[in-house]
């Protein structure tokens, strides 16, 4: 009986070892790739918004942002995003990192973050995603909102076409 309880208790032990490690693993893990992505993200958008530049999206964009967008679409939001005008301060992203497990699509680490930012004709807020592909981010989705965008819609004309 003695010899049982010593066995069961060595089990436990065992089992309780592996737990701790396993959450040790995933903390470092989870917290190298919260800091990779937020370097990337804070690095990507400052190069895309310093320049309202589509190549410079296109040059991170991972492959699922190529294939949901068209050129004509990135073109229309980067003319309606450089109304803002230059960058004049850019607020660190704030967000994190996510791995999700799944039998369709496996193993999926993205991050998601927000940043604001004031340009010379107003205040926006940045909404960036990314993806990791063979252990590189990638941009997966591009947002910015900005009141001023309300403002250059009231002063376009109006479209009479009925």
């Amino acid at each position: 009986m003695k010899s049982c309880l010593i066995a069961l208790g060595v089990i436990c032990g065992v089992i309780l070892l592996a737990v701790v490690a396993l959450v040790v693993y995933a903390v470092t893990i989870g917290t190298q790739l919260d800091t990779s992505s937020h370097e990337y993200v804070n690095a990507s958008n400052k190069a895309i918004i310093s320049t309202w530049s589509e190549k410079e999206l296109y040059s991170r964009a991972s492959p699922e942002l190529e294939a949901s967008t068209t050129t004509e679409e990135v073109e229309k939001w980067f003319k309606l995003f450089r109304q803002l005008g230059a960058l004049q301060i850019y607020e660190s992203a704030e967000g994190g990192s996510h791995i999700s497990i799944t039998t369709q699509n496996g193993k999926v680490i993205t991050g998601n973050y927000t940043a604001g930012a004031t340009f010379e004709n107003g205040k926006a807020i940045i909404e960036t995603r990314v993806i990791q592909h063979d252990g590189e981010w990638k941009v997966l989705s591009f947002r910015i909102d900005s009141k001023t965008f309300l403002d250059f819609m009231d002063d376009q004309p109006a479209d009479d076409t009925e």
